[in-house]
């Protein structure tokens, strides 16, 4: 029992690694073929929409990868000029601000999606149901804030170690 609890533990804590990871394959694999079709002089549409939209599903899920470790690019200038305190309560700011505007992703991308599931849409090339596609920003977007959450958590709780030990 304890090792399937960390077998899903672990898959859980490297689930964006592993979406990313293997999205990022299909689309470069799904690009040579591209590649390699159009020199034959066969080009098929329904690559470049699976390149797309993988690519687009693995950026989203990287998002939340980056927010997991801490890894954004960010303006250093005002943070480096200040105090540890200032800078945790910069650092806070910044997680509320992601917070917000992953609600606002996850709110508005659950309207598109009932909407595409309510009237049907599917991507013409695929023949694939649109709300397959749409329904990847709120689950993407609901990853982020729990690993904002998770990174604070860890950030905050190796503070209270370091003041402690």
């Amino acid at each position: 029992m304890k090792n399937i609890l960390k077998s899903i533990l672990w898959f859980f804590n490297h689930l964006e690694e592993l979406i990313s990871s293997f999205l990022l394959f299909v689309v470069f694999a799904f690009f040579g073929i591209s590649i390699v079709s159009r020199w034959v002089g066969y080009s098929l549409s329904m690559f470049q929409e699976i390149i797309q939209y993988g690519f687009l599903i693995a950026l989203l899920f990287g998002i939340s990868y980056a927010n997991k470790n801490d890894g954004h690019i960010r303006a250093d200038i005002i943070t480096s000029r200040v105090g540890p305190r200032v800078r945790f309560i910069l650092a806070i700011i910044g997680d509320i601000c992601t917070i917000l505007f992953s609600l606002g992703l996850i709110y508005y991308g659950m309207v598109n999606t009932i909407t595409m599931i309510r009237f049907p849409q599917n991507i013409p090339i695929l023949r694939v149901p649109r709300w397959i596609i749409l329904i990847m920003l709120p689950i993407s977007s609901s990853l982020s804030i729990i690993r904002v959450i998770q990174h604070r958590v860890t950030v905050l709780s190796a503070n209270r170690k370091e003041k402690e030990g």
